[in-house]
C-alpha cells in the first residue's frame, strides 16, 4: 500500500480547521459573556420603589444597568460593570465613620448571573457548529 501526501495541501487544510476552531471558540466566549451580561442586567432591574438593600437591585436612574459591558479576547471574555458604585452594591457596604450605621448587604448580581448559566453547554453549542 502506498500513501501520497501533498504537504502544502495538508498545511492549508490544517490552517482552515484552526481558523474555524478559533472562530468557534471566540463565538462561544462571546455567547457566555452575553449570557452573563443578560443575567446581571435582569438582576439589576428591580422595581424602583424597592427598599435599599433588596435584591434584585432597584432601578433608581438606570445607570447601573447601562454600565454593564463585555470584552471578548482570543482566549478569554469578561463581563463587567463600570459604574463607580457597582463594587459596593455587588459586595456590600459598611458606611464609613458612623459606628451606628448598619451594614448594607451585597447583591452579587455578577456572581449570581454566572452561577445561573452553564458555560460548558454554551461553549459546546458554539464549537459543535464548526465540528
Amino acid at each position: 500500500m502506498r500513501i501520497t501526501t501533498n504537504a502544502a495541501r495538508v498545511h492549508r487544510e490544517y490552517r482552515k480547521r484552526i481558523a474555524a476552531w478559533e472562530a468557534g471558540l471566540r463565538a462561544g466566549l462571546r455567547n457566555i459573556a452575553i449570557a452573563v451580561e443578560r443575567g446581571a442586567t435582569a438582576r439589576l432591574s428591580g422595581p424602583g420603589t424597592a427598599a435599599s438593600g433588596t435584591y434584585p437591585v432597584p432601578v433608581r436612574t438606570g445607570y447601573l444597568r447601562r454600565a454593564m459591558g463585555i470584552e471578548v479576547a482570543t482566549r478569554s471574555s469578561a463581563t463587567f460593570n463600570s459604574a463607580q458604585y457597582a463594587g459596593p452594591i455587588h459586595n456590600g457596604l459598611r458606611p464609613y465613620g458612623n459606628p451606628h450605621a448598619r451594614m448594607v448587604p451585597g447583591r452579587a448580581f455578577l456572581d449570581d448571573a454566572v452561577a445561573a448559566i452553564e458555560p460548558a453547554d454554551i461553549m459546546q453549542t458554539a464549537l459543535a457548529k464548526v465540528w
